[in-house]
Protein backbone atom coordinates (compact mmCIF):
# COMPACT_ATOMS: atom_id res chain seq x y z
CA UNK A 1 0.00 0.00 0.00
CA UNK A 2 1.54 3.16 -0.90
CA UNK A 3 2.21 6.15 1.74
CA UNK A 4 0.63 9.17 1.15
CA UNK A 5 2.20 11.75 -0.27
CA UNK A 6 1.10 15.45 -0.37
CA UNK A 7 1.86 18.81 -2.19
CA UNK A 8 1.17 21.90 -1.55
CA UNK A 9 0.09 24.84 -3.53
CA UNK A 10 0.73 28.38 -2.76
CA UNK A 11 -0.18 32.27 -4.06
CA UNK A 12 2.09 33.80 -2.29
CA UNK A 13 1.37 36.98 -0.97
CA UNK A 14 2.35 39.13 1.71
CA UNK A 15 -0.77 40.38 3.85
CA UNK A 16 -2.59 37.01 2.28
CA UNK A 17 -1.01 34.22 1.42
CA UNK A 18 -3.59 31.40 -0.31
CA UNK A 19 -2.89 27.88 0.04
CA UNK A 20 -4.38 24.54 -0.54
CA UNK A 21 -2.78 20.72 0.38
CA UNK A 22 -4.19 17.93 -1.98
CA UNK A 23 -2.96 14.17 -1.66
CA UNK A 24 -1.72 12.49 -4.55
CA UNK A 25 -3.45 9.96 -6.62
CA UNK A 26 -2.64 6.25 -6.36
CA UNK A 27 -3.14 6.75 -10.14
CA UNK A 28 -1.67 9.98 -11.91
CA UNK A 29 -4.61 10.13 -14.49
CA UNK A 30 -6.64 10.79 -10.97
CA UNK A 31 -6.85 14.29 -9.87
CA UNK A 32 -5.41 15.36 -6.65
CA UNK A 33 -7.27 14.77 -3.70
CA UNK A 34 -7.75 18.23 -1.67
CA UNK A 35 -7.44 18.22 1.69
CA UNK A 36 -7.53 22.00 2.84
CA UNK A 37 -7.90 25.23 1.24
CA UNK A 38 -7.34 28.65 2.88
CA UNK A 39 -6.21 31.78 3.42
CA UNK A 40 -3.38 33.18 6.00
CA UNK A 41 -3.82 36.90 6.84
CA UNK A 42 -1.59 38.95 8.18
CA UNK A 43 -3.29 42.53 7.99
CA UNK A 44 -1.66 45.60 9.15
CA UNK A 45 -2.61 46.31 12.37
CA UNK A 46 -5.54 49.72 12.97
CA UNK A 47 -3.34 53.06 13.75
CA UNK A 48 -5.29 52.88 17.13
CA UNK A 49 -3.67 49.53 18.08
CA UNK A 50 -0.27 50.25 16.54
CA UNK A 51 -0.19 53.42 18.76
CA UNK A 52 -1.21 51.27 21.55
CA UNK A 53 1.76 49.48 21.31
CA UNK A 54 4.26 51.69 20.19
CA UNK A 55 5.59 49.93 17.35
CA UNK A 56 6.25 51.87 13.66
CA UNK A 57 4.64 50.39 10.34
CA UNK A 58 8.39 48.75 9.20
CA UNK A 59 8.55 47.15 12.60
CA UNK A 60 4.89 45.57 12.62
CA UNK A 61 5.96 44.59 8.79
CA UNK A 62 8.39 42.23 10.56
CA UNK A 63 6.10 40.83 12.30
CA UNK A 64 3.57 40.30 10.06
CA UNK A 65 6.47 38.28 7.49
CA UNK A 66 7.10 35.86 11.03
CA UNK A 67 3.80 35.53 11.34
CA UNK A 68 3.13 34.27 7.83
CA UNK A 69 6.28 32.30 7.58
CA UNK A 70 5.26 30.68 11.14
CA UNK A 71 1.65 29.77 9.15
CA UNK A 72 3.93 28.33 6.92
CA UNK A 73 6.11 26.11 8.97
CA UNK A 74 3.27 24.98 10.36
CA UNK A 75 1.70 23.84 7.25
CA UNK A 76 4.73 22.41 5.83
CA UNK A 77 5.56 20.12 9.15
CA UNK A 78 1.84 19.06 9.24
CA UNK A 79 1.90 17.53 5.31
CA UNK A 80 6.02 17.45 5.29
CA UNK A 81 5.15 17.75 1.05
CA UNK A 82 7.06 15.94 -1.74
CA UNK A 83 6.32 18.92 -3.75
CA UNK A 84 5.43 22.89 -3.65
CA UNK A 85 3.99 24.89 -6.53
CA UNK A 86 3.58 28.35 -6.11
CA UNK A 87 2.44 31.60 -8.00
CA UNK A 88 4.57 34.51 -7.43
CA UNK A 89 3.69 38.26 -8.46
CA UNK A 90 5.48 39.92 -10.93
CA UNK A 91 5.61 43.00 -12.56
CA UNK A 92 2.64 45.55 -12.76
CA UNK A 93 2.97 47.50 -8.90
CA UNK A 94 1.70 50.66 -9.19
CA UNK A 95 3.13 52.22 -6.28
CA UNK A 96 6.03 51.94 -3.49
CA UNK A 97 3.69 50.08 -1.49
CA UNK A 98 2.54 47.62 -3.47
CA UNK A 99 6.47 47.42 -4.66
CA UNK A 100 7.10 46.75 -1.15
CA UNK A 101 4.66 43.97 -0.32
CA UNK A 102 5.29 42.21 -3.61
CA UNK A 103 9.08 41.67 -2.97
CA UNK A 104 8.08 40.99 0.76
CA UNK A 105 6.37 38.32 -1.06
CA UNK A 106 8.46 37.06 -3.01
CA UNK A 107 10.90 36.50 -0.24
CA UNK A 108 8.88 35.72 2.56
CA UNK A 109 7.85 32.19 0.82
CA UNK A 110 10.68 31.39 -1.32
CA UNK A 111 12.72 32.33 1.46
CA UNK A 112 10.89 30.46 4.29
CA UNK A 113 10.23 27.13 1.87
CA UNK A 114 14.33 26.77 1.00
CA UNK A 115 14.75 26.91 4.67
CA UNK A 116 12.01 24.30 5.06
CA UNK A 117 12.32 21.51 3.05
CA UNK A 118 16.15 22.54 1.17
CA UNK A 119 16.04 19.23 -0.70
CA UNK A 120 11.91 19.30 -1.62
CA UNK A 121 11.19 20.32 -5.26
CA UNK A 122 9.69 23.91 -5.76
CA UNK A 123 8.26 25.17 -8.87
CA UNK A 124 6.82 28.36 -9.50
CA UNK A 125 5.08 29.90 -11.89
CA UNK A 126 3.39 33.32 -12.95
CA UNK A 127 0.02 34.71 -12.69
CA UNK A 128 0.24 34.53 -16.73
CA UNK A 129 1.01 30.46 -16.27
CA UNK A 130 -1.77 29.52 -14.21
CA UNK A 131 -4.43 31.51 -16.13
CA UNK A 132 -3.57 30.04 -19.31
CA UNK A 133 -3.32 26.26 -17.49
CA UNK A 134 -6.63 26.40 -15.72
CA UNK A 135 -8.46 29.42 -18.10
CA UNK A 136 -6.83 28.73 -21.18
CA UNK A 137 -6.72 32.26 -21.34
CA UNK A 138 -4.03 35.30 -20.21
CA UNK A 139 -6.43 37.26 -19.53
CA UNK A 140 -8.91 35.53 -16.94
CA UNK A 141 -10.05 37.17 -14.15
CA UNK A 142 -10.54 35.63 -10.30
CA UNK A 143 -13.50 35.30 -10.47
CA UNK A 144 -13.03 32.94 -13.71
CA UNK A 145 -10.17 30.88 -12.22
CA UNK A 146 -12.29 30.60 -8.73
CA UNK A 147 -15.29 28.90 -10.77
CA UNK A 148 -12.50 26.57 -12.94
CA UNK A 149 -11.11 25.46 -9.38
CA UNK A 150 -14.67 24.61 -8.03
CA UNK A 151 -15.39 23.30 -11.39
CA UNK A 152 -12.33 20.78 -10.95
CA UNK A 153 -13.02 20.11 -7.34
CA UNK A 154 -16.95 20.51 -7.07
CA UNK A 155 -16.84 18.80 -3.62
CA UNK A 156 -15.08 21.98 -2.70
CA UNK A 157 -18.22 23.83 -3.65
CA UNK A 158 -19.41 23.07 -0.25
CA UNK A 159 -16.61 24.01 1.67
CA UNK A 160 -17.54 27.00 4.22
CA UNK A 161 -16.36 30.30 2.22
CA UNK A 162 -15.87 28.85 -1.29
CA UNK A 163 -19.10 28.71 -3.09
CA UNK A 164 -19.78 30.31 -6.37
CA UNK A 165 -23.27 31.99 -6.41
CA UNK A 166 -22.81 33.70 -10.05
CA UNK A 167 -20.13 35.37 -12.35
CA UNK A 168 -18.90 38.02 -10.03
CA UNK A 169 -19.34 36.61 -6.77
CA UNK A 170 -16.89 37.76 -4.13
CA UNK A 171 -14.37 34.80 -3.15
CA UNK A 172 -11.42 33.81 -1.10
CA UNK A 173 -9.50 34.25 -4.24
CA UNK A 174 -6.09 33.98 -2.37
CA UNK A 175 -7.61 30.51 -1.72
CA UNK A 176 -8.90 29.53 -5.01
CA UNK A 177 -5.59 31.01 -6.70
CA UNK A 178 -3.69 28.45 -4.85
CA UNK A 179 -6.12 25.46 -5.99
CA UNK A 180 -5.49 26.67 -9.19
CA UNK A 181 -1.64 26.26 -8.43
CA UNK A 182 -2.50 22.93 -8.22
CA UNK A 183 -4.10 22.42 -11.30
CA UNK A 184 -1.42 24.20 -13.00
CA UNK A 185 1.00 21.83 -11.02
CA UNK A 186 -0.91 18.46 -12.56
CA UNK A 187 0.88 19.26 -16.09
CA UNK A 188 4.17 19.85 -15.02
CA UNK A 189 7.19 17.33 -15.42
CA UNK A 190 7.97 17.53 -11.52
CA UNK A 191 4.70 15.98 -10.59
CA UNK A 192 4.45 13.59 -13.11
CA UNK A 193 7.72 12.53 -11.12
CA UNK A 194 6.12 11.90 -8.03
CA UNK A 195 4.76 8.85 -9.60
CA UNK A 196 7.68 7.26 -10.43
CA UNK A 197 8.45 4.41 -7.92
CA UNK A 198 4.91 4.29 -6.22
CA UNK A 199 3.94 1.16 -5.18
Amino acid sequence: MATDMYIIGFDAGFVNVGYMVAKLPDDPADKPIPMILGVSSAPLPSAKERKRKGLPVALQNVLRVRKQAQFIAQLCQQFNPVATFAEYPHGGAKSAIAARSMGAALGLLSATLEVLLPTVPSVVFTPSDIKEAVAGAFKASKEQIAQKVIDYWPEIASWPGFKLDGLGQKTKSDATDAGAVIIAATMHDVYKSLFAGRR
